[in-house]
């Protein structure tokens, strides 16, 4: 669709972090980060510490300001994943290298692919706009004009996989994931005996509500889980997907996948990698450590019930697909 020139204010430096609904068109919000890095576990602490740090008032645009944008090169890789996979590991290992750029779970893609109702109902084309747009405001670079951009999505976002892979078809996409047990335990043991209100109506597992209702935690979360691995499934292309296992990491990161995504990377960015490896994601003061077996300490029969019931089948799936396509 035609876009004309929307006078908006010189947005270099500058990074769109969320999206207002109105009741007409949308507008951004946009937040000063200059030559910032990327380097926090999720993209809204970045900005959180750009805001606090530089000082400067958000700007507020209609949505015509991305067509007054460069054009930054397409994202090196799109990374999608279940819950406790690993996901934010890898993007922290990739983040150790200066001359990568890691956008990890910017809340604004989890927006515009799923917009209230009211919005892209009849237009599909918009929605694909808005979404390359953005993608290409956060892809730009800052420093390095070659630096390669991955942009890492939320969990929920796997579903989205047709609309994005309709917006970026040479894009390839990694899927982390992980053994169903391992994953159902830990966020079963979260939520004990009854799921809270929120996640009840969150959607993740779409469907009646009193069905869901009536859901013990574990029963919840392995559908859930169950429906993450069916959606990578639907979209796994042999020539654009890589699948990888929790078990592989964090070696696979530096040894293979780069690789695959046409990356060469020198042996001071390797020992980089290495490093950033060593230490959790989430809390970079501790030491990150396989936890495996602690994950397995917390099975229950019930779990390894719901497990085999729902996504025992879709995991062995995946597994069979992996060590198919990469031998590994």
């Amino acid at each position: 669709m035609e876009r004309g020139n929307s006078g908006s204010p010189d947005l270099t430096d500058w990074v769109p972090f969320g999206v207002r609904w109105g009741d007409a068109d949308g507008q951004l919000d946009w937040c000063h980060i200059g030559e910032s890095p990327f380097t926090d576990p999720f993209f809204g602490q970045t900005i959180d510490r750009c805001r606090r740090e530089l000082g400067k008032e958000d700007h507020v645009t209609s949505l015509e300001a991305l067509d007054d944008l460069p054009i930054a090169r397409p994202p090196a890789a799109f990374i999608f994943h279940t819950s406790r996979c690993g996901s934010t590991l890898v993007a922290q290992i990739l983040a150790s290298v200066p001359r990568f750029m890691v956008i990890s779970e910017a809340f604004i893609l989890s927006s515009i692919l799923r917009p209230p109702a009211r919005f892209f109902t009849r237009d599909h084309e918009e929605h694909i706009w808005l979404l390359r747009n953005v993608v290409n405001a956060l892809a730009l670079p800052r420093r390095d004009l070659g630096a390669p951009c991955f942009i890492k999505f939320s969990s929920r976002d796997v579903h989205e996989l047709p609309l994005i892979r309709s917006a970026f078809p040479e894009v390839p996409w990694v899927f982390l994931y992980r053994e169903p047990l391992e994953v159902v335990s830990a966020l079963a043991g979260i939520q004990r005996d009854v799921l809270p209100t929120g996640l009840i109506e969150s959607g993740l597992l779409g469907g009646d509500l009193e069905t869901v209702r009536g859901m013990r935690p574990a029963e919840f979360w392995a559908r859930v889980l169950s429906r993450c691995y069916q959606a990578a499934l639907r979209e796994f292309d042999p020539a654009k997907t890589r699948l990888v296992n929790y078990r592989q990491l964090p070696e696979i990161v530096w040894t293979s996948l780069l690789s695959d995504f046409g990356i060469a990377c020198s042996d001071e960015e390797i020992e980089s990698m290495r490093s950033a490896s060593r230490f959790n994601a989430k809390a970079p003061a501790r030491l990150f450590f396989q936890d495996t077996d602690h994950k397995r300490s917390m099975t229950t029969d019930e779990i390894r019930a719901v497990v085999e019931e729902w996504p025992r089948r879709d995991y062995d799936r995946l597994e069979s697909l992996r060590l198919s396509s990469s031998g590994s």
